[in-house]
């Protein structure tokens, strides 16, 4: 385990290393604000110190991995997580087709009625909800277009 903890640090850092040099290509400050590679260089940054950081803390831990905990204590946490995972990949290449509103409201009622067990009302009349409020929020409100997929007609 510590051997595989040190090779995804050290992976981390190269990859937060190589997202800070491509932060700092990018203007910092604009005339009007943070530029360009503003975010980049904060999150890139943040990156690399916290993996660092849990390089020195695996480096420092004399156990050898003996007594390591499986990351998911029983066999259905692991169902749990893997079906989650499929889920938002799924949304994810469901929103390119479908778009962000009706992808989403499949999404949040599959999460709300199998994941958290609510009823089929509540589930479905919570991702109403949240759809509506994002339609209002950004298409609305903020004028900034969502990708509507077979809506955009």
């Amino acid at each position: 385990m510590k051997k595989c903890e040190i090779i995804f640090s050290a992976v981390m850092i190269a990859l937060s290393a190589g997202a800070l040099a491509v932060g700092l290509s990018y203007p910092y400050m604009s005339n009007y604000g943070p530029g360009a590679g503003f975010v980049p260089v904060w999150a890139s940054g943040l990156m690399l110190a916290t993996n660092i950081l849990i390089l020195a803390k695996t480096l420092m831990n004399r156990s050898g991995g003996e007594g390591a905990r499986p990351f998911f204590k029983t066999p259905q946490q692991g169902k749990n997580f893997f079906c989650f995972l499929g889920a938002l990949i799924a949304f994810a290449v469901a929103v390119e087709f479908l778009g962000i509103l009706p992808a989403g409201f499949i999404y949040m009622t599959a999460m709300y009625r199998f994941f958290d067990k609510h009823s089929w009302l509540r589930s479905l009349g919570v991702s109403a909800g949240v759809a509506a409020f994002f339609y209002m929020m950004f298409n609305v409100w903020l004028n900034v277009p969502l990708p509507m997929g077979l809506l955009d007609w």
